[in-house]
């Protein structure tokens, strides 16, 4: 759980600054949005460490923050790789958190 946890943690962190990192620092919109986003998952996924189960709180919006990282990704005009690297990272976003909140999976 800590593991997954830390990891939606880290990709929080990815998204805060792959605007910067991918070129996309010209558009205020998805500066704004990719920080928001990215800080509310890291600091959701640092709050559900040790919480395994299908009604924490924390992994829900983590999910949700993750789902919206794949629309934003498709949403937006990006390039073909800055689509694809914040769409796959978003999917492993839901991935781990969905992971996270079976609760017969504890490792």
């Amino acid at each position: 759980m800590r593991t997954r946890n830390l990891i939606a943690s880290a990709f929080g962190i990815w998204f805060i600054f792959a605007p910067w990192v991918l070129g996309l620092s010209n558009d205020s919109a998805i500066v704004f949005t990719s920080a928001l986003f990215g800080v509310v998952q890291s600091v959701a996924s640092c709050l559900a460490l040790k919480k395994s189960s299908f009604n924490v709180l924390e992994n829900w919006v983590s999910l949700l923050t993750g789902i919206w990282f794949a629309i934003f990704s498709i949403s937006f005009s990006l390039s073909f790789s800055a689509t694809w690297t914040i769409g796959v990272l978003g999917i492993c976003t839901v991935c781990l958190n969905l992971w996270n909140m079976d609760s017969t999976l504890q490792s």
